[in-house]
């Protein structure tokens, strides 16, 4: 498996590739794209819950990852944020993936400060996967009394498990 196949995984920490070729070695079948959804899907949250810009998907392991199907996936990433003016007023797109083998709806949701007690949701909730594409859209207003905000994806599988991802957002 080339190092590039693993996507935003590292290769660099040698347990990351130690416990691909595990998975490997126990399934010599399986594609990269395989390995790939068993060690994100696997990974346990480092610091704050989900997906977010600065753990990825956590801290990988070999336990989990040996023992989730290789066709399972939730994927729950916002990539970028990008502001647009219309009609007068700004909008914030969030841009990234909510995707699953099975999935059932995602929504998005800003909460202030470094590490919110309470969210609200904003935008359309989504029926459909999105892989890669706007996720929504949070009008200026939603980010009245405070300067630094966490966006939040929730991405819901059929069977109820949820992944979600955040994203920082300082708006000084």
């Amino acid at each position: 498996m080339a190092p590039e196949a693993l996507g935003d995984l590292e290769l660099r920490p040698p347990i990351v590739a130690g416990i691909a070729s595990l998975i490997l070695s126990n399934d010599p079948e399986l594609t990269n794209e395989q390995v790939v959804r068993m060690l994100k899907n696997s990974a346990r949250d480092a610091e704050l819950p989900g997906v977010d810009q600065y753990t990825g998907y956590g801290i990988v392991d070999a336990g989990a990852a040996l023992s989730i199907s290789p066709d399972y996936f939730l994927e729950s990433a916002i990539r970028d944020v990008a502001v647009e003016q219309r009609g007068g007023s700004s909008i914030v797109k969030v841009l990234g993936t909510s995707d699953a083998d099975r999935f059932a709806k995602a929504w998005l949701e800003l909460g202030a400060g470094k590490a919110p007690d309470q969210w609200k949701k904003v935008g359309d909730p989504l029926a459909a996967a999105v892989r890669d594409g706007q996720l929504g859209e949070i009008h200026a207003r939603e980010f009245a009394g405070a300067t630094l905000w966490q966006v939040r994806l929730v991405t819901q599988h059929a069977d109820g498990k949820t992944r979600e991802a955040r994203f920082e957002l300082d708006l000084e």
